[in-house]
């Protein structure tokens, strides 16, 4: 399933809350539709068809929270939208590995009830058990007041501190030893068992797009007005629309242009409190942009450098064959891309409240603080990438070729990272989605989870004090550490293991079928049957 264009194909973690938003978007435009043309058709018949568009709504509601949770399941919830609402139920259906889903659309007192039964396929055989630890050298360590509901496997040996809670069987190909494991009712040491092998994930990947020149728009403008030399006045550009200028062209403080399309051999530079709708700017050198400026619908290029000074409202795009710098304060207020050749360096308050924006740099990109965004967001970066704080997303997708590290306050609901490098992320993350790396995964402290969430690496897992989240965890290489006070609902597939003091496992088949690229979880939802009550 794609999530936008021009995002790929990944997991349905991620889909989720998308899939949802579009449900809610497409009942909303059927509504509207529907009250333009009511007066052409019976009332009833128009609630009739509001009610259907709401219980298909329902089943797709349905549907996406199944993918984020097999488990899951209502004997009724009801959601409120517009004039009417829909009413679900989700039950067990009639094979193992089947939900039905019932969801009745109601407007005024016109009801309409659909019915459908969908494919859950159960977990992949790695995600079966609450800890499995597949790794044949080291020992496994679980240390004192441990509680886990679920079974525990591996391949050597274990020591368990005093005092576990353990409500599942404990199986080893090695021994069971410490101060706790004569606590365990159900162990078996020297197993022999056969532990499945690990595979090797398929990293979420996005390429960086090619550096264009022709990437500003000429065509269809006719030939230009030329401009010999240099430009220092706006008045140069009242007769015509597109201009070719020599030379360089600066402009001062409050410079007003609207529907402009310059085309500079030299630099090109916007004073402080100038106002830009519609225009074109393309820059044979640099592009420097003063403080307090107001960039609607703009498209600015240089060919080397581009900096913006100081605040900036902006939508559009800029484009920088070199590398970029804003300074401080840009707000995006519209669909918007930024793509620097070079390095890209945020400063102060970069806020994206576009649909749907994108920030790329062939090199490294560093964001200072405070990165928002409210709709759909796409960052690659050629290099490594760095921020400082406060990074607060919705659907976002990151991407690095070298290493990534967040330093702390990193929020984002339905996100993805993927990262070549190591990973790294500080204090204070708030996150659901996936999180791929190819090197190590390094997790500071107060890791929340507030949906599902997969951590994939090629190496270590370290999670720090205070992680509480549902999932999965999996490495196909290295061993998780996870230090004190660490709760977690899902399944855990690791070389090997070191639980600290005060650790929570909860074994959530539901949760550990939820696919996941590259390493199974069951397969996709489909659907078996579809009928109208």
């Amino acid at each position: 399933m794609k999530l936008m264009q021009p995002m790929n194909d990944r997991g349905h973690a991620l889909v989720t809350a998308v899939v949802t938003l579009t449900i809610l978007v497409t009942i909303g435009t059927g509504l509207l539709t529907l009250t333009a043309t009511e007066k052409k058709i019976s009332v009833n018949s128009a609630k009739s068809a509001k009610a259907f568009y709401l219980a298909e709504g329902g089943l797709n509601y349905a549907i996406a929270n199944l993918s984020n949770n097999r488990s899951w399941r209502v004997t009724s919830q009801t959601i409120n939208i517009g004039e009417g609402s829909f009413t679900l139920k989700v039950e067990n259906g009639s094979s193992p590995e089947s939900v039905k889903a019932t969801s009745k659309g109601t407007v005024g007192n016109v009801t309409r009830t659909v019915v459908a039964e969908v494919s859950v396929p159960a977990a992949a055989a790695i995600f079966t058990k609450a800890i499995t630890a597949y790794g044949s050298t080291g020992q496994n360590i679980i240390e004192q007041q441990a509680k886990i509901n679920g079974d525990i496997l591996s391949n050597q040996s274990i020591n368990i501190s005093q005092n576990p809670e353990i409500n599942g069987s404990v199986i080893s190909n090695g021994e069971i030893t410490g101060f706790g494991a004569g606590d365990i009712e159900n162990k078996t040491e020297n197993a022999g068992v056969t532990i499945p092998e690990p595979v090797e994930p398929t990293y979420p990947q996005k390429a960086l797009p090619s550096w264009e020149e022709n990437w500003y728009l000429t065509e269809g403008l006719g030939d230009p007005v030329v401009i010999n030399g240099k430009v220092s006045n706006v008045s140069a550009f009242n007769n015509g629309s597109y201009f070719r200028v020599t030379g360089d062209v600066t402009l001062g403080k409050n410079t007003q242009l609207t529907g402009k399309t310059i085309v500079a051999d030299g630099l090109i530079s916007i004073g402080d409190d100038s106002t830009l709708t519609q225009v074109t700017l393309k820059a044979g050198s640099t592009l420097t942009l003063g403080n307090n400026n107001s960039l609607n619908d703009v498209t600015l290029v240089a060919d080397s450098t581009l900096a913006v000074d100081g605040d900036a409202e902006f939508s559009g795009t800029l484009y920088s064959g070199g590398n970029m710098t804003v300074q401080q304060k840009l707000k995006t207020t519209g669909d918007s891309v930024l793509y620097a050749g070079g390095t890209l360096t945020l400063g102060q308050t970069a806020d994206f409240k576009g649909f749907f924006g994108q920030i790329y740099s062939s090199g490294n990109m560093s964001i200072n603080q405070q990165l928002r965004s409210q709709g759909s967001l796409v960052i690659i970066s050629g290099g490594s990438l760095t921020a400082d704080q406060d990074l607060n997303l919705n659907i976002a997708e990151i991407y690095s070729t070298g290493s990534m590290s967040i330093e702390q306050k990193l929020k984002a609901e339905n996100m993805l990272i993927s990262v070549e490098g190591n990973l790294s992320l500080g204090q204070n993350a708030e996150i659901s989605g996936e999180v791929y790396t190819r090197g190590t995964l390094n997790i500071n402290q107060n890791l929340k989870g507030e949906d599902t969430l997969a951590l994939v690496a090629g190496g270590d897992i370290n999670l720090g004090q205070d992680a509480e989240f549902g999932g999965i965890i999996y490495s196909h290489r290295g061993k998780l550490v996870a230090e004190q006070k660490f709760k977690f609902t899902g399944s855990i597939f690791v070389s090997a293991f070191l639980l600290e003091q005060q650790c929570e496992l909860i074994f959530d088949e539901g949760i550990a079928g939820t696919p996941v690229s590259g390493i199974g979880g069951g397969g996709s939802i489909s659907l078996i049957t579809w009928t109208e009550q």
